[in-house]
C-alpha cells in the first residue's frame, strides 16, 4: 500500500464508482488548480471541519452534530483551580504559547484544572 501527502491542497468532494473505488477532487487553497485522485481506500480525519462532514455526508454516512471534547491542562495559577467542573457555552478561549501564535476559537468548553 503506498501513502500519499498532499500539503497546501483540500479535498473540497469525494465519490464511489462502481467498482467501489474513491475519487477525490483536490483542490490548491492558493491558485486555480484541480485535480482528481483515485484511490482503493479512504479515512476522513475530520477534527472541527464542516467541508469534512460534508465529504463524509456525500458518501452515505450521517453526521453527528460535534459536542465539546474534553481535555485537560496544566495551570499553575492557584486562582483558576476552582473553576474546575465548570461548563461555559459560547466562551472565547484564546492560548498562545511560544510555539504558536494567538490562537482563538469560540466554542463550549467544561474546565477541568490539575
Amino acid at each position: 500500500m503506498e501513502v500519499f501527502l498532499h500539503a497546501g491542497k483540500a479535498v473540497s468532494s469525494a465519490s464511489v464508482t462502481e467498482n467501489g473505488k474513491f475519487v477525490l477532487k483536490v483542490e490548491k487553497r492558493t491558485v486555480d488548480f484541480v485535480d482528481y485522485i483515485n484511490a482503493n481506500y479512504l479515512l476522513i480525519a475530520t477534527g472541527s471541519s464542516q467541508q469534512d462532514y460534508s465529504i463524509a455526508a456525500q458518501l452515505g454516512h450521517s453526521i453527528v452534530a460535534p459536542v465539546p471534547s474534553l481535555f485537560t491542562f496544566k495551570i499553575a495559577d492557584k486562582r483558576l483551580a476552582d473553576l474546575s467542573g465548570v461548563f461555559m457555552h459560547n466562551c472565547y478561549c484564546h492560548f498562545r504559547s511560544k510555539k504558536c501564535s494567538l490562537r482563538s476559537q469560540k466554542s463550549e468548553m467544561l474546565a477541568f484544572v490539575l
